[in-house]
């Protein structure tokens, strides 16, 4: 098979990502994906899929309080970028939103298994996830 057939063959996965930022201390948060998971063990901006009917500030605000326990506003979410990442079995499209809070949340992970706030310059990129490493110049 050849590289553009098997290109055609991977299935394209619409996904929202969350790059949370502290006022206080302009960190950002990051999270682990957990063992058991897709990626296991990379750091990523938190978010998820797209599902059917819904927009993508209503999935990230759906993703952020399943993954994160944290109730988010659609109106405080705001286009940052968007990124298409191959992957061996799976292209993803994935597009980040920022907001700002004033406070800092107390976090329950159900799908990573660490999380840390961060300043932009110690993001680690040899362990983020490859999909969001663009995004940092945004940031």
């Amino acid at each position: 098979m050849s590289a553009t057939e098997n290109h055609e063959k991977k299935k394209l996965i619409d996904v929202v990502a969350l790059a949370l930022q502290r006022k206080s201390d302009s960190k950002y948060l990051i999270t682990r994906r957990g063992p058991g998971q897709s990626g296991a063990g990379d750091w990523e901006f938190p978010g998820g899929k797209i599902e059917v009917g819904e927009t993508e500030t209503q999935a990230l605000v759906r993703e952020i309080k399943e993954e994160l326990s944290i109730d988010l506003l659609e109106s405080e979410l705001h286009f940052v970028s968007e990124n298409k990442h191959e992957y061996e079995t799976k292209i993803v499209n994935l597009k980040l939103y920022k907001s700002v809070i004033a406070f800092s949340p107390d976090l329950v992970l159900s799908e990573h298994d660490l999380y840390e706030w961060l300043e932009k310059n110690q993001i680690p990129l040899q362990s983020l996830s490859p999909a969001d490493i663009p995004f940092l110049k945004y940031l």
